[in-house]
């Protein structure tokens, strides 16, 4: 029978305790470390008596203080049942009284309290007899918060009921958090003043504050684009009003000290009423230190915010993580990012550029565009250098490109030339940052899996479609009247010529399929502007100059091979069925000469002039050979054999005018200059500069673009 009732009344207590849990988790529920907050605490337990022992439960409530958070107080009531192994009968214990102590907040999710409890216990055997007593004790508890309102907690103690028993407990059990006062409303009563808002990177943020941020995300921050920062939010939050007034004139500071000169100004809002919430964007104005971070950094970001609360003005800040990827770090979700990577104006690339095309400015290739040559020449420059192309097997552009948010590496120019080699992205980045630096537009093409990249011709889309043998291998913008020509940047040993084929190949296959993208850089610099990368040495080793003049020479000839073919083949048949006719020949020399290939051409101008000394076209064409070079002696005698052979013909005159005034005979060139207007006035109005004289002639000379022109005689 005793077994029987000790058995009901050790349900009866869990019934009793447990009864709670619905109540607790349908009311009004708020974070446990919140000031001012009631907590329960439903907690069953096993006492050890001497050799007893004992089932138990408890329930506590308890208040923590606002002003002193650690500061804990509370009841507790008690109930326990004990075996009969101590006493030879059955004791139970009803036990009322208080605790107190310190809590402490371990972490996020941690608690940790030692408090003090006391009061009076009743305790009755089953013999009928009573005793009633104080008892004192000590508790430690540990807790795991599981959601705001819900902490599993676990106790151990010791408690001493004068005259009745001594015994130590454990227990484990569930803490709810009871949340403030409903106000008339229906709504939660909010605190009706600010307190401070401090928390460590991490932490949960105090319900109680007077502004709450809450969902705050930050993406990882790209350093190439920190110039973009200030205009393109790098991270979102959710700013809540916790108080029960109106607060105004909001406004929000963003601040990395290490890479920000000052803090920014995310934004203001004018007013935030009671419990309202707003979205905020996070900018940044960062500092080209930046620029400096070789590895990803995790640095801690300074969130502050000042509010007008009754006319009073209030300030709060909070801390929190924030990821810096490496500077040479882009994602592939903006094809267009890759050009805050062309950086035209680092003074390695302007040196390398400019050097190479000095060289090359010598060489007259006067009907070959001059944007082409100059391509050319940087071209097979940078394969003299010994600038390779590498597949980076940790990030291949191939696979890095097909995942919009996998971070990839991408090389800056200086970089690419310290290293010596690159993938597609680094050696297209390169490319076009040392065309851009003398001048010419460039663009990045895309394809499935693929970058490569396209430069501007200065011609026309109907000069193009005239003059080119294959326009097919061109990019030909009709609506914008562009021209583009695409090379595939990675044929670094085949020279300029099959870059440009195989880059046109892969522009008309994948075109067809809608699979090609064309990204000018000027226009994405708009969005994405080139970083100022300055790290490393400020020198570049620039290849063998004969080496890149031998290869840029054997490259323009073979263009200019395929672009004459059909042409120079129907001429010489002409000539072999005409029985060298002197105009065909020297017709086949103006072609040669257009082109730029005074060589061809000299031979056959002296080929025709070997059997007809006096042949006009000839002696005109071979003095304009020697004016090109410049050789004005040889330019002069060659013209002046020519006005013997047709006195005051009106480009005698102008050939002769131009040879005196290279050599500063003005008075002599006033007089042809004064023939030449009587005789053609219109030749005379377009070389009007030979009216000029010293620097002032030169500069009209430059800017009618006819200093280096000469009139070829083809008829």
């Amino acid at each position: 029978m005793a077994s029987k009732r000790r058995t009901r009344r050790q349900a009866a207590a869990a019934v009793f305790f447990w009864a709670i849990a619905p109540f607790c988790a349908t009311a009004q529920l708020a974070p446990l470390n919140a000031p001012a907050a009631f907590s329960l605490l439903v907690l069953p337990s096993y006492d050890a008596i001497a050799t007893s022992s004992a089932g138990a439960g408890t329930l506590t409530a308890e208040y923590r203080f606002p002003g002193a958070r650690i500061l804990t107080v509370g009841a507790e009531g008690r109930l326990m049942i004990a075996s009969p192994d101590r006493f030879n009968t059955q004791l139970s214990a009803f036990d009322i009284g208080g605790r107190a102590g310190l809590s402490f907040e371990m972490g996020s999710r941690i608690t940790a309290a030692v408090l003090a409890n006391g009061g009076y216990s009743f305790n009755s055997f089953g013999t009928g007899a009573s005793v009633n007593v104080p008892y004192v004790g000590g508790v430690v508890e540990i807790g795991f918060r599981v959601a705001d309102w819900l902490t599993v907690a676990a106790e151990g103690g010791f408690r001493s009921s004068f005259g009745a028993y001594n015994a130590f407990s454990f227990g484990l059990g569930t803490r709810f958090g009871i949340g403030p006062t409903l106000d008339g409303s229906g709504a939660p009563a909010r605190p009706t003043r600010p307190s401070p808002l401090t928390r460590a990177p991490g932490a949960a943020l105090p319900a109680h504050a007077a502004i709450e941020v809450r969902e705050l995300e930050f993406g990882n921050i790209l350093p190439v684009q920190y110039k973009r920062y200030e205009e393109e939010p790098f991270g979102t939050a959710v700013v809540v009003n916790g108080l029960d007034a109106l607060i105004t004139d909001v406004s929000f500071e963003f601040h990395i000290p290490r890479y920000m000169d000052s803090p920014s100004t995310m934004e203001v809002i004018a007013e935030l009423a009671a419990g309202a919430n707003t979205p905020a964007a996070i900018s940044a104005l960062f500092s080209q230190d930046i620029l400096e971070v070789q590895e990803g950094e995790r640095v801690v970001a300074n969130m502050a915010f000042e509010y007008t609360l009754d006319g009073q003005r209030y300030r709060g800040e909070l801390n929190e993580n924030v990821s810096i990827l490496d500077r040479n770090s882009i994602t592939w979700d903006d094809d267009r990012r890759v050009c805050a990577f062309v950086t035209a104006k680092d003074p390695v690339v302007l040196q390398f550029a400019k050097n190479v095309v000095g060289w090359t400015d010598s060489e007259t290739y006067q009907g070959v565009d001059d944007n082409l040559l100059k391509a050319i020449a940087l071209h097979e420059a940078v394969s003299a250098r010994g600038v390779r192309y590498v597949v980076d097997p940790t990030t291949p552009y191939i696979e890095f490109s097909q995942n919009e948010s996998a971070v990839d590496f991408l090389q800056f120019p200086r970089q690419t030339f310290q290293f010596g080699a690159g993938d597609c992205d680094d050696l297209s980045t390169l490319y076009n940052a040392l065309l851009e630096s003398v001048g010419i537009e460039t663009a990045f093409l895309t394809i499935p899996a693929h970058l490569y990249m396209a430069f501007r011709l200065d011609t026309t889309p109907a000069e193009a479609r005239e003059r080119y043998l294959r326009p097919d291998e061109l990019i030909i913008l009709d609506d914008e009247q562009e021209v583009w020509l695409p090379v595939e940047i990675t044929e670094r040993d085949a020279g300029f010529l099959a870059a440009w084929q195989t880059g046109a190949k892969n522009w008309r296959e994948h075109r067809s399929r809608d699979q090609a993208r064309m990204y000018q850089t000027h226009e994405a610099w708009e969005t994405y502007e080139p970083v100022g990368f300055r790290e490393g040495s400020a020198e570049v080793d620039l290849p063998d100059r004969q080496t890149v003049m031998t290869a840029y020479r054997d490259q323009v000839e073979r263009f200019i091979d395929q672009q004459t073919f059909a042409e120079v083949a129907r001429l010489r048949d002409e000539i072999r069925t005409a029985n060298n006719d002197p105009r065909l020949v020297n017709k086949l020399g103006v072609l040669y000469a257009t082109y730029g290939l005074y060589e061809r051409a000299e031979e056959q101008f002296r080929g025709v002039l070997s059997r007809l000394p006096n042949d006009l076209r000839s002696l005109m064409n071979m003095g304009n050979l020697a004016f090109l070079k410049p050789d004005m002696v040889d330019a002069g005698e060659f013209y002046g054999r020519a006005n013997r052979v047709r006195p005051g013909h009106a480009r005698v005159i102008l050939a002769l005018a131009r040879t005196n005034h290279e050599l500063e005979n003005y008075g002599l060139v006033r007089e042809l200059y004064a023939q030449l207007q009587q005789r053609d006035a219109g030749l005379a109005e377009r070389f009007a500069y030979l009216d000029l004289r010293g620097e002032e002639a030169t500069r009209a000379a430059e800017v009618t673009g006819l200093g280096e022109v000469v009139l070829w005689e083809d008829e």
